[in-house]
């Protein structure tokens, strides 16, 4: 996905934001082996940048992750992001862990 934008401000004249992000998944059912708790694992991997033009600064984000499936609508979902970015309030690593449930 990708998305470029102008936004024209009285106090800070135009605003411009460029940025996107790409992912990749593999469920590990494709592996055809007989462990359950491996089968019910997807692993990811996601890519994504910010420009902030006017602010002269740059975010990139690399995440690795693991989901979960304990049903097929509960999800259990783990990911590691690396951040790098100009801006160094953005520029930190964490940790995102989510329980998701779908109906």
């Amino acid at each position: 996905e990708y998305m470029n934008t102008a936004q024209e401000t009285e106090s800070e004249g135009t605003l411009r934001r460029e940025g996107g992000w790409a992912q990749a998944a593999y469920k590990l059912t494709g592996l055809d082996l007989d462990l359950p708790l491996v089968n019910n694992a997807e692993l990811v991997y996601r890519w994504g940048f910010l420009d902030r033009e006017e602010e002269d600064g740059k975010t990139y984000e690399n995440v690795v992750g693991v989901n979960y499936y304990v049903i097929s609508a509960l999800q259990i979902k783990a990911a590691y992001v690396f951040m790098n970015s100009d801006d160094p309030e953005l520029d930190r690593n964490r940790l995102d862990v989510q329980v998701a449930y779908g109906f």
